[in-house]
This record gives C-alpha cells, structure tokens and sequence, in this order.
C-alpha cells in the first residue's frame, strides 16, 4: 500500500506496481494434470487447484468433469467456494478459512466408510489434510494439481519504493508467501525500511513467518479477504 506523501505523493500506479511486485513472491501458474483427479468427495483449499481442474476441462484425465461438478465439495474458505460455484460446483461447504477446520468439518459432516475424497492441493501445503483425516478413517487422494515457484529477488520497481519509504504497509495472505517475502527483504539488506510497515496478516502463522522483519503485525480476526480488508477500513478511520 502507497503511503501519501508530500510534495511528492505516489500515483496509484506506483502503489499498483508494488501490489503486482508482491503477486510475483508466488508465482502460481504451472498447473500439473493428474489421473483421476476426482472421486466421491473433493476437498479444496487453494483456488487454483480448481483452476487447473478449469483448464483440464476440455476433453482431458480429470474423469469427466461434469460428473466431477455434481461431486459434494469442501472449500477450506469463502474465496474457494465462490470458485467453485463459478466452475458449476453446487454441492458446496464452506468452511472457516484454514485447513486444520476445514478437516474438522468433513469429519463431522462425512462418515469414513462414504467414499474416497480427493484433495485437490497444490506442491506445498500449510496444513497436512492427508494425514488428518486418515486417522480418522477415511481414505484420501492427494494428486499436485499445480506448484508454487518462489521469486528470487524483489522486483526492482517494489524495492524502490520500500527504499524511498512510499509504502505504508502490506497484505500476506499466507505464511509461506510472508516467510519469502520477509527472506527477500533480508538479501536486498531493506530490513530497516521494512521494519516500517504495517504488515495485515491473514492468521497467526501468518504473522508468525514475518517476524524476521520486526515489524507491526496485524491480524485479522478470521482468515477471510473480507477480514483482511475490514482491517485496512480500521485503520484508515483512526489514522
């Protein structure tokens, strides 16, 4: 976010410049197919999983799709679900917002003995669904559908307005994306600019990963993009 300076206030496309520099932390688009991507039950907790099952429509592996579509579906959050619904999904849960309660309730809401769920995830995942719910009984497919690739440097344009001190702060809506972020301020030795942020945080553990920067953390109350932009309107109204 551009902090409003004088005389020399920053546009909105430098603030834009710098909100795109972030997206790049994360760079999520190298989609992987996988044989039968779908069985009884889906469970999602990353948007873009269900992007790659998008992109594998078209007479592809993922074992029909519109069959896939009347499967029930278990989206981790409301941004998910949304996404689901948008592909034709209409037998949708929505869950809190993170993995571990998103286990939690497909063990409360499905028996064991129901059916194969799947997993759609990607590379790298916070949370171990896997794990969680086979102790529990059930039987889980796991297939990577797509896999996030780490920026190695800050793009110069992000950089230069850090160093000149035109950012107020910024949104991490995951803890790996925070971690990187915080390794890539460490190698372009910006530690103290960026100790000056204001850092919205998606969760706890999300704060957590950025502490290297020794900046303000704030969290949002539940791990929602609604959350998240209700902290931006608290303090914009007390600044």
């Amino acid at each position: 976010m551009a902090r409003p300076s004088t005389p020399h206030a920053t546009t909105a496309g430098e603030s834009a410049d710098f909100y795109e520099a972030l997206q790049e932390l994360l760079r999520i688009y190298q989609f992987r197919d996988r044989d039968r991507a779908c069985y009884g039950t889906v469970t999602a907790n990353e948007c873009y999983a269900l992007e790659a099952i998008e992109r594998a429509g078209g007479g592809t592996r993922v074992n029909d799709l519109a069959a896939a579509l009347r499967l029930p579906l278990f989206a981790v959050g409301e941004a998910t679900a949304k996404t689901a619904a948008d592909l034709g999904f209409t037998q949708i849960s929505t869950g809190p917002g993170t993995g571990e309660a998103l286990s939690r309730l497909i063990a409360d809401t499905l028996k064991p003995n129901a059916g194969t769920l799947v997993h759609l995830a990607g590379e790298t995942v916070a949370f171990d669904m896997k794990s969680a719910l086979q102790a529990k009984g059930f039987t889980l497919k796991q297939p990577v559908l797509y896999r996030a690739v780490p920026a190695t440097r800050l793009p110069e344009r992000a950089l230069s307005l850090l160093n000149a001190g035109k950012l107020d702060g910024v949104i991490l809506m995951s803890p790996r994306t925070a971690a990187i972020f915080a390794a890539l301020v460490v190698r372009h030795d910006a530690l103290t600019q960026a100790s000056r942020l204001d850092c919205y945080c998606l969760s706890a553990a999300v704060a957590q990963a950025v502490e290297p920067l020794k900046a303000r953390a704030i969290v949002a109350a539940r791990p929602s993009e609604e959350d998240i932009l209700a902290l931006l309107d608290s303090e914009a109204a007390s600044s």
